[in-house]
């Protein structure tokens, strides 16, 4: 890739190119005209250009009657491709009817290559000719199914009409009309308030990008016909089209049934609806979406599907290009090798003679600039005022990928204003302004017409919905991953993707959205932040654009099996009750809950609560609910109503207590630690008390000063020395039981009250010097916090306030029990229904949380979150007291989105929730105190929480830049007050968090072994030592609050003693790391990182420890292309090993997947350790530090010249990486250069300043070397702008390849990496033989080699 900043020469860019990456690298962020010295957003870029896969069709010229009937269905030349694929179908379908036994296959191509006719032409011609009964399409989202049900109801209606056959097609989803006499009012699938109601889910195939013909709905409650409004003769009626449940299950079953995943696995799993035992073949549409965890899912969801049905099926995958199909496709589908085929388009379907290319921009916001949230504003602006229409006048769209709901909702609130309300894009018009870029120009120059009005912008994602006239109006969609398939929004011109991709497989799909058509070049711009995480991506870029999407697949994940194993197990006990005869005189509902819960899963205290009510509440509460079994949504009501009642009863003696200090919310899990709570909310008032008595001393002393008044001063110093000692005293609270506590307060307020005398007194002084009203010392607050004390003392005393939050907590989980239990009865029978099942599976979890307030347990429950697919594992409750609500999160969050101070931005203007625990100020520094706002147990030393509680927070600024008020000294976020009530200070300013997590692995069981890898099941303790706060000082100009001048800067927040964490049982891999070290204990080794680190906070050892862990995280994540937020790592020095584990309970085939590549694709291996094991940045250092090497570059700087130099110099035989370090040598020839202009010296003597300086550094000087620079005669007006061009941040501390987002060293990571370690692990993995020796070395390796380069072969060694 193409290293481009603002020293760039010109001439090193593409002329078609040029003007809008100039104009990208000189975006300055400017608010008003005439401002001084805008900032630029950008520090930098990495490019590249593709050719377009396009495809080439040509007419077929086969005898193959089966593929000729499917063309002149669809009427068109087909692809190669395409001909193989429906021959694979129609060959797989024979074998699959004549060995009776289930088939697969796997069809992967690049966007355009016609994937869905690739599956859909076989199916139709197999239903057209009798071979199949029925088949399935499932869709990966509900939006994608309405997408592409428009083509198939293309295709049904030309068959019908020109063939003698007729094909049907059903829609089966949730929420759909059961019967047809409710489809015609069905919100589901029409719209309308007045006419006649109109088709939501497909327009007819006659309409137009931007004037859709709509599908209208005719006939009563018996028939129907939808009928396009502009072509009647485009119309289908209920026999051709069905949208009722029952006609499609009961009375007319579609030819083809269009679904999506969950409901697939919903009516497959109904014991009374047959229609999956008619499907002959299951297609699953964008087949490469089911890795991970939800991959685990789909394969136990085919696994019970094949388990139920008799007749084999022909399972197909449609996907984009993958990497091992046929593996992925295997473990999907359960199929063996002998079973599946793999089909890809082959060299004859590209067409190669055509000019449209891709165009990729990685950009890098300024570490010292506005950040990457204002470079993402103003970028959107420039390539959608300057990009989206062409100079013909055709108008695309924007596709901007966002990864959090938060995100999106800030993104569309600064877009908004920058766009419509500040109108920001008008300051870049140029206006004969040199400094000022003019897009206008840029637009002109990339023949586009400049769009001189209101850009509009709409969220797109499963929260905000999916409109398609909305979206078919608007010029810029923010979405998640929501739009990364296949849904058309029109023709989108420019992909961006803010911060970081999850992984590649998304991005991979994001970026071939854009410029679909023929005669179009597609934009893609990737916008990152120079904090680490992002940093890594731009560095590691090419990554992303080599390689297939990657499949990572664990279809035996533990907890994954248990919940299919319960509904295989529901099916079961459920389809016996359905064929029972008739004269069973026992309720079938009240019997599956007794032989599922009961007998099935030996959950035999949920069956009480269930079956038992009466006894259960009398035995627990002591309370009177009604005998009868919980079966009704009003026996339900009635028992948790009868709970609350107990509830209020227990809460009569705190109710005062609980409203005077506003914890009377209702909705927060508070549990026995709430004594907690309550001592720091006296904390709060008292704190508030004397902040309020400070104001009014303040307030008599400015009126006594006003009026001329003296002779006041002493009591005034007097009373503000008592109370700043009152303050210092109140901001900490001892050590000790609740009752120290409290008396410590009593005994603060009790000095408090001895000050208002002498406060009274010296307003008396004020009274009688003005005729003016004075306002009076207040004293009535201070006796009801007393007061409010001294029962909070009296109720704590004898343990009462304990045991009533623990009832309280008890209680609630009870009810979250029962609300599950309501939504599960509220089904018509219930017991039918999977659905209605998760929802009674999660009241039993709910029901296991309230067994464990008190020690109890019902033995293995796991959460079933509503998007199951989503997530395995444990989970943990996020309160929001502002909202009154609550969810459940994966537990894994709680050191990610969930780490303290990281905020979610919510769709309201200005709105942020954070976890907020108070701080607790020591003589170490600043700590976190979780006592108010988390829930949870203690076990070995960590709290692993059950629930924590959110704040609000308002953003200070006017366009979104998460500013907020906090106090410079303990930290805290202050709301609702003007100053910290401890501290009585506040600052201004942005927060960002990063989590300090420490791992540590206490059990594996070793599942395979290669060399020194070794794949294991692990159990592992996480635990959060604290945060770091980046914050980025801001200051308030009237009304304006903004960013000011002062250089941002880190807090360390640390955890108290007993940690928050949790424990997780996952896949790990273990790299045994005794040959590493046996190598790194050389002296010269030793003595070479000495030259770069002092080891005065950690030691050697641990610093080639923590490089190797940070080096063999960053390879599992290359490999499997991942984020690496996906991953923990640790190491045992111990044990000498370092292991990186997968952060979801059971794991999800990450590392299964590098362990197989270590084994059977080294290729792969070496490729990312070439990536990440050379860090250009620091070999481009070493290089200028070469004299010969400097003295070339005096000769030539042409590109092939410094190629030819840097080649004969690294000694390395690996192109990616000798491109990657041209690329960093031509920016340092460029800077000098541009350097050696505006200081009016030659070019060479700007080289030898930058050589200086570079071979000071690599000696290991790590200050800038002024005297040397001197020695040189060099005239320099600025030797500081050396400095600033020259001088490089970093030379052994890895910071471009290693550095993480989440990292577990207690120092800054640039202490503890080694380059030259990881120089010495690259060597201790990898081995050069020459090539006549290659054959004898695989023999005795079992392993092929990992390259061929030079007449040598490259080996792994571990």
């Amino acid at each position: 890739m193409q290293f481009v900043d603002r020293n760039t020469k010109p001439s090193r860019l593409n002329d078609d190119i040029q003007p809008l990456i100039e104009a990208i690298l000189h975006n300055r962020r400017i608010f008003r005209t005439e401002q001084d010295d805008p900032p630029f957003v950008t520090e930098a870029l990495k490019y590249r250009r593709e050719r377009q896969k396009r495809r080439q069709t040509s007419p077929y010229t086969g005898s193959d009657e089966f593929v000729q009937e499917i063309i002149d269905l669809f009427g068109f030349d087909p692809l190669d491709f395409q001909v193989e694929s429906w021959q694979t179908v129609d060959e797989l379908d024979r074998e699959r009817r004549e060995l009776n036994q289930n088939k697969a296959a796997v069809f992967s191509a690049p966007t355009g290559f016609g994937k869905t006719e690739a599956f859909l032409g076989p199916l139709y011609q197999l239903l057209r000719d009798g071979r199949q009964e029925s088949t399935a399409i499932v869709y990966p989202s509900r939006a994608l199914l309405q997408d592409q049900l428009g083509r198939v109801l293309e295709h049904i209606h030309q068959i019908n009409s020109n063939t003698d056959d007729q094909l049907s097609v059903g829609v089966y989803v949730g929420g759909m009309p059961y019967k047809m006499n409710e489809v015609e009012g069905d919100r589901t699938f029409f719209t309308g308030n007045s006419g006649r109601p109109r088709f939501k889910l497909a327009n007819c195939w006659c309409g137009e990008e931007g004037s859709p013909n709509a599908f209208e709905y005719h006939g009563t409650s018996q028939s129907y016909t939808l009928r396009c409004e502009a072509n009647p003769d485009h119309s289908f009626t209920d026999r051709e089209l069905i949208l009722s449940r029952h006609d499609m299950v009961f009375n007319n079953r579609p030819d083809i049934v269009l679904t999506t995943l969950e409901s697939l696995e919903g009516f497959a799993l109904k014991p009374h609806y047959s229609l999956v035992d008619h499907f002959e073949t299951i297609v699953l549409d964008e087949v490469h979406m089911n890795t991970q965890i939800r991959g685990a899912h789909a394969s136990k969801i085919i696994d019970n599907v094949n388990a139920i049905t008799d007749q084999p099926i022909l399972w197909l995958g449609s996907s984009a290009t993958i990497d091992s199909a046929a593996r992925f496709g295997k473990r999907l589908f359960g199929v063996s090798n002998d079973d599946i085929r793999t089909v890809e388009p082959g060299a004859s379907d590209f067409d190669d003679d055509h000019d449209d290319y891709e165009h990729y921009y990685f950009m890098l916001a300024a570490p010292d600039g506005p950040g990457a949230s204002s470079m993402s504003i103003q970028q959107h602006l420039l390539l959608g005022h300057s990009l989206l229409e062409n100079s013909s006048g055709q108008r695309g769209k924007m596709l901007a990928f966002i990864d959090s709901i938060s995100q999106i909702n800030q993104k569309y609130t600064q877009l908004l204003d920058a766009d419509h309300n500040r109108e920001l894009w008008r300051y870049h018009l140029g206006d004969g302004d040199d400094d000022v870029e003019d897009w206008a120009a840029v637009a002109e120059a990339m023949d586009h017409r400049f769009l001189n009005e209101h850009l509009s912008f709409m969220p797109v994602s499963a929260e905000h919905g999916f409109d398609s006239g909305d979206v078919g109006a608007s010029d810029v969609l923010l979405s998640t991953s929501f739009l990364e398939v296949g849904i058309d929004v029109g023709e989108i011109k420019t992909i961006t993707q803010y911060r970081t991709p999850w992984d590649l497989s998304s991005f991979k799909q994001r970026a071939g959205r854009a410029a679909r058509k023929e005669g179009m070049d597609a934009h893609v711009a990737v916008m990152l932040s120079s904090l680490t995480g992002d940093s890594n991506m731009f560095y590691r870029a090419d990554r992303f654009l080599d390689s297939d999407i990657r499949t990572p697949l664990k279809t035996d994940n533990d907890v994954i099996e248990w919940v299919h194993s319960r509904f295989r197990e529901y099916y079961e006990v459920s389809l016996g009750i359905a064929d029972q005869p008739n004269l069973s005189l026992r309720d079938p509902g009240e019997q599956f809950l007794d032989e599922y819960i009961g007998d099935r899963l030996e959950f035999d205290a949920y069956r009480d609560l269930l079956l038992s009510p009466e006894e259960f509440f009398d035995e627990e509460f002591g309370i009177d609910v009604a005998p009868q079994p919980l079966l009704s949504e009003e026996l339900v009501g009635e028992a948790r109503t009868a709970l609350r009642s107990h509830l209020e009863n227990q809460r009569e003696t705190f109710e005062e207590i609980e409203s005077f200090f506003e914890l009377d919310d209702g909705n927060v899990v508070r549990g026995e630690e709430t004594v907690n709570t309550y001592v720091h909310k006296v904390q709060d008032q008292v704190l508030e008390l004397i902040n309020a008595f400070s104001g009014q001393v303040s307030g008599y002393e400015n009126e006594l000063e006003a009026l001329g008044e003296t002779g006041y001063e002493e009591e005034v110093a007097s009373l503000e020395s008592s109370l700043a000692d009152l303050r210092e005293t109140a901001s900490e609270i001892p050590e000790g039981d609740t009752q120290t506590q409290i008396r410590h307060f009593d005994d603060l307020l009790a000095d408090l009250f001895s000050l208002t005398g002498p406060l009274m007194k010296f307003r008396s002084r004020l009274d009688r010097a003005t005729d003016r009203t004075i306002p009076q010392v207040r004293t009535d607050r201070l006796s009801d916090v007393q007061d409010a004390a001294m029962q909070l003392g009296s109720l704590s005393d004898d343990e009462r306030i304990k045991e009533y939050y623990r009832t309280q907590k008890r209680i609630h989980y009870l009810i979250e029990a029962l609300d599950e239990l309501e939504e599960y009865v509220a089904f018509s029978n219930p017991h039918l229904s999977l659905y209605a099942v998760k929802r009674l599976l999660r009241g039993a979890y709910y029901f296991e949380q309230y067994l464990g307030v008190t020690d109890r347990s019902l033995g293995e429950v796991w959460y079933i979150p509503q998007n199951y697919f989503g997530g395995a594992g444990r989970f943990f409750s996020v309160f929001n007291p502002d909202k009154g609500d609550s969810t459940d999160e994966s537990i894994d969050k709680l050191v990610s989105t969930y780490t303290p101070y990281r905020s979610e931005y919510q769709s309201e203007t200005n709105q942020m929730y954070a976890f907020l625990p108070r701080t607790r100020v020591t003589e170490d520094g600043v700590e976190l105190d979780y006592s108010q706002h988390v829930s949870g147990e203690i076990q070995d030393g960590i709290l692993i929480p059950d629930s924590i509680e959110l704040s609000a927070m308002a953003d200070l600024s006017e366009d979104a830049m998460n500013i907020v008020r906090y106090c410079p000294v303990c930290y805290q976020v202050i709301t609702d007050i003007d100053s910290c009530l401890r501290h009585n200070k506040s600052e201004l300013g942005k927060i960002h968090s990063n989590p300090q997590v420490s791992t540590n692995v206490e059990l594996r069981s070793e599942t395979e072994r290669a060399g020194s890898v070794t794949l294991a099941d692990v159990s592992s303790e996480v635990t959060l030592d604290g945060v770091t706060l980046s914050i980025r000082p801001a200051q308030s100009w009237g009304t304006e609050v903004s960013f000011d001048q002062r250089d941002p800067f880190e807090v360390e927040l640390d955890s108290p003693e007993e940690k928050l964490g949790f424990q997780i049982d996952t896949r790990g891999l273990v790299f045994n790391l005794e040959s590493f070290l046996e190598r790194v204990a050389d002296e010269d080794v030793r003595s070479l990182v000495e030259r770069y680190h002092e080891f005065e906070e950690i030691d050697y050892e641990y610093v080639a420890y923590h490089t190797a862990a940070h080096f063999y995280l960053q390879i599992v994540s290359d490999i499997s292309a991942v984020n690496t937020s996906m991953l923990f790592y640790g190491f045992d020095r111990d044990a000498g090993e370092v292991y990186i584990f997968e952060r979801t309970e059971g794991g999800q085939g990450i590392v299964d997947l590098v362990f197989e590549d270590l084994s059977n694709d080294p290729g792969t291996v070496l490729e990312a350790i070439n990536r990440v094991g050379y860090n250009s940045q620091v070999i481009n250092e070493r290089l200028w530090a070469s004299e010969p090497f400097v003295d070339q570059l005096c000769t030539s700087t042409a590109e092939s010249d410094v190629e030819a130099a840097v080649r004969e110099t690294l000694d390395t035989p690996f192109e990616s990486v000798v491109d990657r370090v041209v690329q960093e040598v031509l920016s340092s020839v460029d800077k000098a250069e541009q350097f050696a202009i505006d200081e009016e010296i030659d070019a060479t003597d700007a080289y030898r300043v930058k050589q200086t300086i570079a071979q000071k550094q690599v000696s290991g000087v790590d200050e800038f070397p002024d005297t040397a620079v001197d020695a040189l005669s060099v005239d320099l007006s600025d030797v500081d702008r050396a400095k600033t061009v020259f001088f490089s941040p970093d030379i052994d501390g890895c910071v471009e390849n290693l550095h993480l987002g989440d990292c577990i060293a207690a120092t800054d990571q640039s202490n503890s990496l080694s380059y030259v370690l990881l120089e010495a692990l690259r060597e201790d993995i990898t081995e050069t033989v020459p090539a006549d020796q290659t054959s004898t070395e695989m023999f005795d390796r079992e392993l092929p080699p990992a390259g061929e380069f030079d007449d040598k072969s490259v080996f792994l060694t571990f």
